[in-house]
Parts: C-alpha cells; structure tokens; sequence
C-alpha cells in the first residue's frame, strides 16, 4: 500500500516543482536585465526622432525633401508659358537639364501634375510634392504636400 501511494503522490504533484527556483538575487538581476535592455529600446526611439526632426528642419533650410525616395528629384529652374502652355525646366544635381509639360512622366515615376507661375507639383501615387521657382542665388524649396 505505502509504493501504491507514494506512486500516486508523484504522478499527482507537479514535475516543475522539482526545478529550483529563482533566487530573489537571480530574479532582481533578470529584472535589471530586462530593465537595461528596454532602456536601450527607448533611447534608440528618442534617437529616431532626433534623426527625423533634424532632417526635417535641414530639408527647410535646404530646400531638399528629407524623405529617402524623393532623392533625386530635380530642382525647378525656370518656368515660360504661351498661350495657357507651361513648360518648366528643371535641373538634376548631375547638372542635366529637362523641359516638362504637364502629365510628362520622370524618372522614379514622378509624373508632372500642373505648372503655376511660381511653382510646379510632381504626384508619385498618393504623395505630391511643390518645387518652388527660386532666384539663382537661393535654394530651390521642395515641400511635401500630401502622403508619406
């Protein structure tokens, strides 16, 4: 009778009851652990957003969009019109020059969406984007309208 009960005491008590239990030193130092390592999360977060704001106050000043696939867009050099017709020329950072109508397509599928006195706006899917008509002396101002 004593195996018969001593069998049914093991398969009713819990196995993990037999693993060791974490020390209260050994559960602090994976608390601190787990403490250390969300701090780095946070910083990283906080880093970010430094990154994003800082590129955002260069792009003001610069005239150049922040945003990684806008690389490479031109900038609105001049803009003549006859008889209702606009024709904007634009220049790469390479130095080459193009002539754009409205609905003419660019490269990284920027499309010509409409040509103003001042301005010129480029639609890519849902974002759009105004390239201001600058003095020589100053920099060419891109703004993100609408879409990130």
């Amino acid at each position: 009778m004593k195996k018969i009960s001593f069998v049914i005491a093991i398969f009713l008590f819990p196995l993990h009851a037999f693993a060791e239990t974490a020390s209260p030193a050994e559960s602090i130092a994976q608390l601190n652990e787990r403490i250390a390592v969300k701090t780095g999360q946070l910083k990283l977060i906080e880093m970010e957003v430094q990154i994003a704001t800082k590129n955002a106050e260069k792009a003001k000043l610069t005239g150049v969009s922040a945003l990684s696939d806008e690389s490479g867009l031109p900038r609105l050099r001049a803009i003549e019109g006859v008889d209702g017709v606009m024709i904007a020329t634009l220049q790469y950072d390479d130095g080459a020059k193009i002539n754009v109508q409205i609905n003419d397509q660019l490269q990284d599928d920027w499309k010509v969406e409409s040509i103003g006195q001042k301005s010129l706006f480029l639609t890519k899917g849902k974002k759009k984007i105004r390239l201001l008509l600058r003095m020589p002396s100053s920099n060419t101002q891109n703004t993100n309208i609408s879409g990130r």
